[in-house]
Order: structure tokens, then C-alpha cells, then sequence
């Protein structure tokens, strides 16, 4: 990305439906802020640091998972295959998954600055780095990937930064039954339902 630009996510009109579980390595609380946004709902937001924790976690109890900014941190498809696992069997049986997340490309560093504009006129402003530069982590991957184990609902993205939101399936894919070469075309309009929309937005530079 060019020094001086920014990406701007819109969650102002995001809201979950029933309870949620949110797993990363570092709670931003942008979750937390968006379910509370709802102030009707006595429904939960729980979350755990990484997966070593899961043991205190039911198995499927939540109507969503999320994995805000974190997929793209781990190392391998191994790791990301694990916790797309751990999340199916968290979730209830039509539950969903959220993944908000950034592309990450072999021989380049992220450093990435990210305003989100949260309900109630909020914005909070968030950095994703890696500076790990063998690691390749696209949105493509992501969607390999998830569709083992989930029905992809909604693609949104803007340039490197992307939105996926997809349903439990009922029985998970053998591993091998899927290729990348067979990956369906997923539609990527925007839904004001699920998600007002992404931008990127220009900084001038300090």
C-alpha cells in the first residue's frame, strides 16, 4: 500500500444476530462494540485468546464466530484449518461466521493503518502488521479453506481488505474433495444487511 492511505471499514449499521464468540490474539473490542450496539439484545459476546482456551468454550452453543484481523496471522494453512474447525464446532447448527481480514503477499510487509466507523458515531483506529515476508495469505485462500467446513453467504472486499460471512454447513467436506481449481464464484455485491460497505479512504501524509 502507498504511504499515506488508509483503509475505512463501515460497521455503522453491522449488527449480529444472537450470541457471539469472538477468537484472535489481540481483543480490539471492536466486536464488543458492535454487539452492544444492540441494545435489546440479552443475547452474549464471549472471547478467547487463540484457541488454547477452548476447553471452557461449549461446543455448539453460538449463533456467530468471528475472527477479526487474525486468520492472516498464523502461519499456515494447518494452523488456519484448525481454527476454522474449532469454530464450526462452536457454532450452532445454522450458525455463521464473520472473517474480516487483509491479504498478505510473499516478499512484502504489512504496516497497515485501519479506521473503523462503529455504531453510535465511534471510530476506532486499529494497525495490522506482519513483517514476516515469506508468508502468502490471500482472500482466495481463505475461501478454500472455509468452504470444507461452511457455505459462503457474502464476499466484500476493497483492495487487499475483505469480508467474508458464510453458514455451517451440515456435514464438512472431506479434505481433498475441494481444489482450488473447482472454487466456486462467489457473488461480491455489497448488502446492506449483512454490511454497509468498505472504503479506502486518502491521508495526507504528516
Amino acid at each position: 500500500m502507498k504511504k499515506g492511505f488508509e483503509h475505512t471499514i463501515d460497521l455503522k449499521s453491522f449488527k449480529f444476530e444472537g450470541n457471539v464468540l469472538d477468537i484472535g490474539e489481540e481483543n480490539y473490542g471492536i466486536v464488543y462494540n458492535l454487539f452492544k450496539s444492540n441494545e435489546e439484545d440479552d443475547n452474549i459476546v464471549d472471547y478467547i485468546e487463540g484457541i488454547e482456551n477452548k476447553k471452557s468454550i461449549e461446543k455448539g452453543y453460538y449463533n456467530n464466530v468471528v475472527l477479526f484481523f487474525y486468520l492472516s496471522t498464523l502461519w499456515g494453512g494447518k494452523d488456519r484449518e484448525k481454527v476454522l474447525k474449532d469454530a464450526y464446532d462452536f457454532l450452532d447448527t445454522r450458525g455463521d461466521i464473520h472473517i474480516w481480514d487483509i491479504t498478505k503477499s510473499n516478499n512484502k510487509i504489512l504496516n497497515e493503518n485501519i479506521k473503523l466507523l462503529l455504531p453510535k458515531e465511534e471510530i476506532k483506529k486499529i494497525k495490522v502488521k506482519d513483517y514476516n515476508i515469506i508468508k502468502d495469505y490471500s482472500k482466495k485462500d481463505a475461501l478454500n479453506l472455509l468452504e470444507r467446513f461452511f457455505e459462503i453467504k457474502v464476499i466484500q472486499d476493497w483492495n487487499d481488505v475483505y469480508y467474508i460471512s458464510a453458514q455451517k454447513r451440515e456435514d464438512i467436506i472431506n479434505e481433498g474433495a475441494t481444489s482450488r481449481n473447482k472454487l466456486k464464484v462467489y457473488t461480491q455485491q455489497f448488502s446492506n444487511k449483512i454490511f454497509k460497505g468498505f472504503h479506502k479512504g486518502f491521508k495526507f501524509p504528516l
